[in-house]
């Protein structure tokens, strides 16, 4: 496995709205936060045109947290503006420069599966020296996949932009591709295993070998050829609690979003799952997913530290059970995510 650690930060801040427009040319920047921009730059897509374009889905909404996806808002290497059904765009390789050194950087970039065999290339630099780099082979399956790349070197250090490129047998080296959404942030450690995790991070494995396979935190694999992603953003603050929990890549069906504590390391099999909530648990909901996704709170529900206590410092940890009744792997109609911890601040 590489040295570079991939995971989601507890609280990340929502990011600004795109500044940019379909059709827009290489080269054009979008606002990202309040201190860096991104530039999406060297573009290639491997066609032999000159300057390359990307298109956007929807501007307002590219580069930035949304609480619900009606559909993909991306960033797309292609003469089209993709759509519902996720058209993805060819592309060779793309160059990522921030307007100012970061220590960590959160990217959403859909794939498509019919390049598997081919191997994405990530290099984080700074001032044009190579900082870290890694490989993700792209793996195969039918339906395309959403990959979370939470990218910061071990030991921490600055970059200012990422270069990612592909190469492989498939399609002249190619892959089809968007970027969806992307965050800044500074990690406070670095993070601990989670349940599903592909290199074995709890000592009970997934119970019918169904173990994610890339590099990408989310929960043992389901009937659909993929796990459930558990993620938080906002502020985990006792008294200024904007914290929110959004799980992705779950059947449209019931689904329980809980709470426990401590993480467990050694897991227990849970259905098609593995779960690693100890001590107390708490139900926070039940509702059905909307859209493949659970998201917690809504207008009207009761924030997440309602359910903690008043203890600062405290860590909980998240998991979402979810109904997957397919013929798949154990008996168990039910299957769990990835877990999530966050820590609560004053």
């Amino acid at each position: 496995m590489s040295e570079l650690h991939l995971a989601l930060l507890v609280a990340l801040a929502p990011v600004a709205s795109a500044q940019v427009s379909p059709g827009s040319p290489e080269g054009a920047s979008s606002t990202t936060g309040a201190l860096l921009q991104t530039t999406l730059r060297d573009l290639d897509r491997g066609l032999g045109t000159a300057p390359d374009e990307f298109v956007v889905d929807d501007a307002s909404g590219t580069f930035r947290y949304e609480r619900r996806f009606a559909g993909p808002k991306v960033l797309n290497f292609g003469p089209h503006v993709p759509g519902p059904d996720i058209v993805l765009g060819r592309c060779k390789s793309f160059v990522l420069d921030f307007s100012g050194a970061t220590s960590q950087v959160t990217l959403f970039l859909w794939i498509s599966r019919a390049e598997a065999g081919n191997t994405l290339h990530f290099d984080m630099r700074n001032g044009g020296a190579s900082v870290q780099v890694f490989d993700h082979p792209i793996p195969a399956g039918s339906a395309p996949y959403r990959l979370v790349f939470t990218l910061f070197a071990v030991p921490l250090a600055p970059f200012d932009e990422v270069r990612v490129s592909c190469t492989g047998p498939v399609d002249g080296g190619a892959f089809h591709g968007a970027i969806d959404n992307l965050f800044f942030g500074i990690p406070d450690s670095v993070p601990s295993p989670y349940c599903g995790e592909f290199s074995g991070g709890v000592n009970t494995p997934c119970p019918c070998g169904n173990v994610v396979t890339h590099y990408d935190q989310e929960g043992c694999l389901s009937s659909r050829g993929f796990g459930a992603r558990l993620r938080s953003v906002g502020t985990a603050s006792l008294s200024n609690d904007t914290a929110e929990l959004l799980c992705q890549q779950v059947p449209s069906s019931a689904a329980m979003l809980v709470q426990g504590s401590p993480f467990v390391q050694t897991g227990v099999v849970f259905g098609d799952g593995v779960s690693c909530l100890g001590g107390n648990l708490v139900r926070i909901t039940t509702r059905p997913a909307f859209g493949g996704e659970l998201h917690y709170p809504d207008p009207g529900d009761a924030p997440l530290s309602t359910f903690v206590g008043t203890a600062p410092g405290t860590t909980s940890e998240y998991q979402v059970v979810y109904r997957n009744a397919a013929t798949f792997c154990t008996s168990a109609t039910f299957n769990v995510s990835d877990t999530q911890p966050v820590i609560w601040s004053p």
